[in-house]
């Protein structure tokens, strides 16, 4: 099925919104040293970089994909996170339609 141009103009849209990294930032935004970084790109074991200018750019959301694909229990932690901020959210909402007032309303 081919996609719709409309999706398509929004997901570059979304792209030129992203944070483009340099090697350099996408080692550190990692945690490795540049040689590393280096090695591991030689041996395809990072996301693919995109080209600006000629220039190689990594998105900032691809390396923290990468990084969680690495470490499952990362994702597994951020999910937990992500469920218990709803469910505050959720409980707040609740005493509000109570009428409790609460702090930093």
């Amino acid at each position: 099925m081919a996609k719709k141009p409309e999706a398509e103009g929004s997901r570059v849209i979304s792209l030129l919104r992203q944070k483009k990294l340099n090697m350099t930032e996408a080692a550190d935004v990692i945690g490795v040293s540049l040689t590393t970084f280096k090695r591991w790109k030689a041996r395809g074991d990072l996301p693919r970089p995109i080209s600006i200018g000629g220039k190689e750019r990594w998105l900032e959301s691809d390396m923290e994909q990468w990084l969680l694909d690495q470490n499952p229990h990362l994702r597994d932690r951020m999910e937990l996170e992500r469920q218990a901020r709803v469910a505050i959210m959720k409980q707040r909402e609740i005493l509000r339609q109570r009428g409790v007032a609460l702090v930093g309303d």
